[in-house]
């Protein structure tokens, strides 16, 4: 029972759905839409940050990680969507560039270590 309070806090701390900033609001309000074929990059590091938060969520529920460990990488993960949907609203929806795509990919190979430091 209180693996599943720690579970649903969880899910109600990252809000319940996605962290893909891809179909984040630009500008006036103007929907960018998914990170399609159009916007590799952002698709791709996307996707890791989706995958990790699944890999931190089965690992937890596995006993694997101790809740603080989850909500340390839990947050790490909210910093680099955080800076994910921050760049694809600068470029107005735009892929990222290469620096940005390296920055985020090093912060999730960092936090992927954390999450499992055997790798």
């Amino acid at each position: 029972m209180k693996r599943l309070a720690v579970m649903a806090a969880l899910i109600l701390f990252l809000g319940g759905g996605s962290l893909d900033p891809a179909g984040a609001r630009v500008g006036g309000g103007r929907r960018v839409g998914s990170a399609g074929d159009h916007r590799p990059k952002a698709k791709l590091v996307s996707t890791r940050v989706n995958d990790q938060r699944l890999r931190i969520e089965n690992d937890l529920k596995a006993g694997k990680l101790t809740q603080a460990q989850a909500k340390v990488a839990l947050a790490a993960l909210r910093s680099i969507n955080s800076r994910l949907t921050g760049y694809m609203r600068q470029s107005e929806g735009a892929d990222l560039t290469d620096e940005q795509a390296d920055q985020l990919n090093k912060s999730l190979d960092e936090n992927s270590k954390a999450i499992n430091p055997k790798k």
